[in-house]
């Protein structure tokens, strides 16, 4: 081998290495994932990430704003699936027929808990994935303030992924986010007159 080529070797290790330790760092960094949009699927995207994450014998967190407990199949699968911690403490969609005729003070007390929670359980450790089910339109109904969905996001560390789900996601919230996934609905079967479904839509 020769100098100049063992001088290149050298340069590739280094380059190599160097690109090693800044990949090392962007996984050590939380990774902050948004779910949103009018289309059907946020949710159960999420929770698809929870299969997987279990899959690989990792543990998800799942807290539930403004959804109250209810006959759900998703949630009643996950509370079965390995490593998957579930809490559903909403009380229904605001000014919607399943809202309970709580007061909007009501409901962002919920809310509060609930990301008071998330925030205590994921500081807990071990924890690989945190969903934050409807935070999004937590924070479009004003629920939430933004000061506080961000004080939960920079008080992550480690290598920790975040998912919030919802329709109208903050442009803000976009912004932080490292990935951002809009669903279009192109055509829904409500609009036919079709009514939930049970397995389909809960």
């Amino acid at each position: 081998m020769t100098a100049s080529a063992g001088r290149g070797a050298g340069e590739v290790r280094r380059r190599g290495e160097a690109q090693r330790i800044r990949t090392a760092g962007r996984m050590e960094k939380p990774l902050v994932i948004v779910l949103t949009g009018n289309g059907k699927g946020k949710s159960t995207s999420a929770f698809g990430q929870v299969l997987r994450a279990s899959g690989h014998g990792m543990k998800a967190l799942v807290v539930q704003f403004v959804k109250s407990p209810g006959e759900y199949g998703e949630i009643a699968a996950l509370r079965r699936v390995p490593g998957a911690e579930v809490h559903t403490l909403g009380i229904g969609f605001v000014g919607g027929p399943h809202g309970g005729g709580a007061s909007k003070e009501e409901h962002r007390k919920a809310a509060l808990a609930a990301l008071n929670l998330a925030r205590e359980r994921a500081s807990s450790g071990g924890f690989h994935l945190v969903v934050l089910d409807e935070a999004n339109f937590a924070l479009s109904a004003g629920l939430l303030e933004k000061e506080e969905v961000l004080g939960f996001l920079d008080g992550l560390e480690g290598p920790i992924a975040v998912v919030l789900t919802g329709r109208g996601a903050p442009a803000w919230l976009a912004d932080r986010a490292d990935t951002v996934t809009e669903m279009l609905e192109v055509k829904h079967h409500y609009a036919a007159g079709i009514k939930a479904k049970k397995g389909i839509e809960f």
